[in-house]
């Protein structure tokens, strides 16, 4: 979730952070990336099946 800082300066200006509960979910975001790099075949291959038997 980002939080915002508005600045009152021409131009203006906005920096954007992660609130507590966006940094709650590193861990766990970092968690399902490695394990889509892990299986990233497994799934591509099924995508590639799903894609012949839909004619996609």
């Amino acid at each position: 979730m980002p939080a915002d800082q508005v600045s009152r300066t021409v131009p203006p200006h906005v920096e954007y952070r992660l609130s507590e509960v966006g940094r709650s979910l590193s861990d766990a975001l970092g968690v399902l990336d490695r394990w889509a790099e892990t299986h990233f075949g497994t799934l591509d291959a099924a995508r590639e099946r799903y894609d012949a038997q839909t004619n996609r």
